[in-house]
């Protein structure tokens, strides 16, 4: 690549690794991939990167695609810490999140990486089939496949709450 600093490559690594853990916390139960993670293709207007300051902030038409998820946003903001490890993803402007059969909506997310946990505000929804549920704000427990909107309101498809093993 042309005018390519020795230690971009480097960057580029903690950027992709950033960008595969929040794709990948994205990907629970409702986004379920096979075990061997697809290749991701991320594609914005702009990147600009601040190795001091531990950040790396993609810009206009954010698109990042993985496997048969998608998430598009205005701007994504990666933090990472001394040794290349993600702190937090942020994502704002429109974000959208896509998957097989689901789809939410919000006007900023956050990833968490200590805590697992991914935070949609800003008049966020999540559907899946025929349910579609709003609230203040959506928290996703990743590893513990938990959900929690606060003041939730919406439709809910009572299939949904049923237990796989003792769906019809």
């Amino acid at each position: 690549m042309k005018g390519r600093h020795p230690t971009h490559s480097s960057l580029w690594f903690k950027v992709s690794v950033a960008v595969t853990v929040f794709t990948m916390a994205t990907t629970t139960a409702t986004f379920a991939e096979p075990k061997t993670p697809p290749r991701i293709e991320i594609g914005a207007d702009k990147l600009e990167v601040t190795q001091t300051k531990r950040r790396a902030v993609f810009s206009g038409n954010v698109k990042i695609k993985r496997g048969t998820m998608t998430l598009t946003c205005s701007s994504l903001e990666a933090t990472y810490d001394e040794k290349g490890a993600l702190n937090t993803l942020k994502a704002s402007g429109a974000v959208q999140v896509t998957g097989r059969n689901i789809k939410a909506t919000a006007g900023a997310a956050q990833y968490n990486q200590s805590e697992g946990t991914l935070a949609l505000t800003n008049k966020p929804t999540l559907q899946r089939g025929r349910s579609l549920m709003r609230g203040e704000k959506i928290m996703i427990w990743i590893d513990q496949e938990r959900v929690v909107i606060d003041k939730a309101q919406g439709t809910l498809d009572p299939t949904l709450l049923t237990p796989p093993e003792s769906t019809q």
